[in-house]
């Protein structure tokens, strides 16, 4: 087993799909790496007051920390630019790249599934949203 970095919309912050996912990551993985963590938050804060771009923290992460990136897009299977930068991220550097299929939470949850991915999730960078489109979902909480 190893360690998982959980690349996943904003807009799933919180979420009971993003608690499915990360139970579902806890199960293949000794450790999970969350962006939306109080951990990496404070991380995030402190790098912010050094003036460095925000994404490099994560990439970051990934370099350093993660043996795996493990990706959720949105339900329409489109990735958002921060997702699509931590995947970019994990192929430079390496890493497997695992995406999470599925699962949802509403009356009743549905387990997500997780797949690991050769360089099959290369056609999926056809489907990366810019930064404003991304912003735009999550700020109107599409999942």
């Amino acid at each position: 087993m190893s360690t998982v970095y959980y690349a996943h919309p904003m807009s799933w912050y919180g979420t009971d799909n993003e608690q499915a996912d990360l139970q579902l990551l806890r199960l293949n993985y000794d450790h999970v790496i969350n962006p939306s963590s109080e951990e990496i938050k404070a991380r995030l804060s402190d790098y912010m007051r050094s003036g460095q771009p925000v994404m490099e923290l994560f990439a970051d992460i990934i370099r350093n920390e993660a043996d795996v990136v493990a990706f959720r897009p949105f339900a329409d299977g489109m990735l958002g630019a921060g997702v699509a930068r931590e995947v970019f991220e994990a192929h430079i550097w390496g890493k497997k790249i695992a995406r999470i299929y599925s699962g949802t939470c509403g009356p009743v949850c549905s387990a997500p599934k997780l797949l690991e991915m050769g360089n099959g999730y290369l056609d999926l960078l056809w489907a990366t949203l810019t930064v404003e489109e991304t912003r735009s979902r999550i700020k109107r909480n599409m999942l």
